[in-house]
Formats: structure tokens, C-alpha cells, sequence
């Protein structure tokens, strides 16, 4: 599965999105092959306490810069998402990583308030606001890994901790 993705994701002509550092694609413009279908049901079945009554809503996948000359180099920037669980999945090589204790992801322990509108917790303009109110939070990092999943409550704040792959990374 994992090879699948892979070749998949470096083939495929998905990659319409472009956001600060780096590419996206989208379920809806093309990232919804068979595979990640397949893996999304596989995980509900393996997993019914968590996904189990949970649908698939959307998926995604990034594909961020390799070096300083390809685009300015940053992570996906603090935020929360509407959903249930967020699953994320890491398809590169380690060896790319040149960072071994980074290039995966930061999950704070503080869910978005409430009384926040969407887009006071899932903005680039509020990110000010929110780093102020995680100031005193606790957060889990999880270094980047080829085939780890991480999957936590989707209210809880997360960010991409700073990518740095080695140039020319598949």
C-alpha cells in the first residue's frame, strides 16, 4: 500500500493546489483514487471505536518544498479543522528528512474554543491570535517517519513542524 501511495502521489497530475511552501491536492480535484479508499475503509474496519461511525469527508495530501530555492520553506501553519479525526499519513523516505527529530507534526492539547468562529481557528490571519492562546499549552511532537500515522481529535490545534528535506526528494 504504502509503495502504491507513493508511486501514485509522484505520478499523478493532482497537484493543483499551491499554499506558502508548498503543493496540494485535493479530494475533490483528484486525490480519491481507489487506493486511499480502500485504506480509508480498512482503517474504519481496524479501528471502529475511533472511525468506525465516522465518513470519510475529505482528504488531502501536501507536498512541501525541498530546498530554499524551490519555494520559501514552511510547515502548514497552526491551526484547527472541522471534522472527527484527522489521520495523517507520511509516504517519504527517511533518508530524505534531513531533520530526524522534525519535518512531522506539532499537536497542542488545547481544542479551538467554542465560541470561535472557523475562521478565527483556521486562518493564516489568526495564527497571532491563536499562538497566544496556546501559549501555555502542552503539545506532542511527532517527528516525521515513512509510513506513520498519526490520528488525533481534529479540534485540537496542529501545525507542521518546519520541512527540511534533502533537495531533489522523491
Amino acid at each position: 500500500a504504502l509503495e502504491g501511495l507513493r508511486r501514485w502521489c509522484f505520478e499523478s497530475t493532482m497537484w493543483f493546489g499551491q499554499r506558502a511552501g508548498y503543493l496540494a491536492a485535493f479530494m475533490q480535484d483528484a486525490f480519491n483514487a481507489p487506493l486511499v479508499v480502500q485504506l480509508t475503509e480498512e482503517l474504519r474496519d481496524a479501528l471502529p471505536s475511533i472511525l468506525g461511525e465516522h465518513q470519510l469527508m475529505n482528504m488531502w495530501a501536501f507536498k512541501y518544498a525541498n530546498n530554499e530555492s524551490d519555494w520559501p520553506i514552511q510547515g502548514t501553519a497552526v491551526h484547527a479543522d472541522i471534522a472527527a479525526v484527522n489521520v495523517n499519513l507520511w509516504l517519504t523516505d527517511d533518508e530524505a528528512n534531513e531533520d530526524p527529530d522534525g519535518g512531522g507534526l506539532i499537536v497542542y492539547h488545547k481544542q479551538a474554543p467554542s465560541d470561535w468562529a472557523f475562521s478565527d481557528y483556521n486562518s493564516l490571519g489568526q495564527v497571532p491570535k491563536i499562538q497566544a492562546y496556546l501559549a501555555d499549552s502542552d503539545r506532542l511532537v511527532v517527528p516525521h517517519r515513512q509510513n506513520r500515522v498519526v490520528m488525533f481529535n481534529s479540534n485540537l490545534f496542529h501545525e507542521t513542524q518546519l520541512p527540511r528535506f534533502r533537495s531533489g526528494y522523491t
